[in-house]
């Protein structure tokens, strides 16, 4: 045989090998979702590529699964097929996590502890929608409610809507001194929502707030401030690529905020920008790499009543309760999260981690470039005891110490993953 020949043969070949394999392949003859006690399957068919008619491709189910798991809607999902004659039923085995949950929360550092109490739905008419609501004490009493619809009907829109009354005692640092405020703010928020696709929507909207600062005591150096009525116009931008299993998280995540702030009584303007990145990692079998970078500048106009504050419950563990205020913000959480313990009913997960951040001191103006910041650096040891029978519980409990002088440390306490 001629050697061109057999290059025609072999490239006939070639080009059939497809061909065969489409018509190898069966088509979608029905996708059920099984295990379903709540949520609605015409809602889980808004993330799946796999549909009825269209050719069955175990490569796309298993994209469909880690779609499925990442809706947090279940504490597992799997897939298997059925023939039927020349088609096959695809199946989606789901194990609904249970959607009504008490919010417990707590958590103390340094002789001041906090505790929330509330009831939370994140599966509300079985559609992914949240309600809920929660009490906190902390030295004050606070409260919220709100609601959250990611999808009107089948429409890519959606809203979230929240009322918030906020009570809390503030220490403000003005001339060196640090001086205890009562601060009350009520906050009444309406965001529309459009979702581009699953994991990537913006979000833009209104607020109305009133903020008072009430000064404890009769400091020399403290600022009277009027009750201030402000509106503001607020755009978030999430973008999240995140694969859950269980608790292991892998994937890159990034949220970005545009604040526009107008103090209607003064007619004051301010801006505040803030970004937020978070990567996790899977290492080995148990091992898991979590890093999260927050970047945040704002209009500085000198007040000592900045946005941006170092905290413990914030970004720095151990460091404190509102410990300062600054008109710009860098931090960088890292930890490591290592499981010691695995069983059926949870898990025990060893943690160590770093935080490290810079704010810079109000008063400083844009061209300060953080020359004039205050830094703050902790590290230190956790441990995470998380539930499989009930989603996304989470015991937390970390100590933080500052290497660079040992006498400042603290203890956090709380539920869900620190970030």
């Amino acid at each position: 045989m001629k050697r061109s020949n057999k290059l025609w043969i072999a490239l006939i070949f070639l080009l059939s090998v497809p061909i065969f394999q489409l018509y190898g392949q069966k088509n979608i003859l029905d996708v059920r979702f099984e295990g379903l006690k709540k949520t609605k399957p015409s809602y889980l068919n808004k993330f799946i590529q796999s549909s009825i008619k269209a050719p069955f491709d175990s490569l796309k189910a298993r994209e469909d699964v880690q779609k499925l798991r990442n809706l947090n809607l279940f504490l597992n999902v799997d897939y298997h097929t059925k023939d039927s004659l020349n088609s096959i039923i695809l199946i989606f085995q789901c194990e609904e996590a249970l959607s009504l949950l008490p919010m417990i929360n707590f958590g103390g550092v340094k002789e001041n502890f906090w505790f929330q109490v509330g009831a939370l739905e994140f599966n509300w008419q079985g559609r992914g929608k949240t309600v809920g609501g929660f009490y906190r004490y902390d030295q004050r009493h606070s409260f919220q409610i709100f609601q959250q619809t990611p999808y009107i009907n089948s429409s890519k829109w959606g809203y979230t809507l929240s009322f918030l009354k906020l009570s809390t005692i503030e220490p403000i640092y003005i001339n060196t001194s640090s001086i205890d405020y009562e601060y009350d703010n009520i906050t009444a928020e309406f965001l529309p929502r459009y979702t581009f696709k699953f994991g990537h929507h913006l979000q833009f909207g209104t607020a109305y707030i009133r903020e008072k600062y009430t000064p404890l005591g009769m400091s020399e150096d403290a600022i009277t401030v009027p009750i201030q009525n402000k509106m503001i116009l607020k755009t978030v931008y999430t973008w999240q690529n995140l694969d859950y299993f269980f608790h292991y998280i892998e994937g890159l995540s990034n949220e970005f905020f545009v604040e526009s702030v107008v103090n209607t009584s003064t007619t004051e303007f301010f801006w505040k920008i803030f970004n937020q990145t978070r990567y996790f990692k899977r290492i080995g079998k148990g091992g898991n790499l979590a890093l999260r970078l927050r970047l945040g500048i704002s209009k500085d106009n000198g007040s000592p009543f900045a946005p941006f504050v170092l905290d413990s419950y914030v970004n720095i563990r151990g460091a404190g309760n509102r410990v300062f205020r600054g008109s710009g913000e860098w931090t960088l959480n890292a930890e490591y999260r290592q499981t010691i313990l695995d069983k059926k009913i949870g898990t025990l997960q060893a943690v160590i981690f770093n935080d490290m951040g810079g704010w810079r001191i109000a008063g400083q103006g844009l061209d300060s470039e953080f020359e004039e910041f205050k830094s703050s650096i902790f590290s230190g040891l956790g441990l995470r005891l998380y539930s499989k029978k009930i989603y996304n519980l989470i015991m937390r409990i970390d100590y933080g110490l500052n290497p660079r002088n040992t006498t400042e440390n603290g203890f956090v306490i709380g539920l869900g993953q620190y970030f």
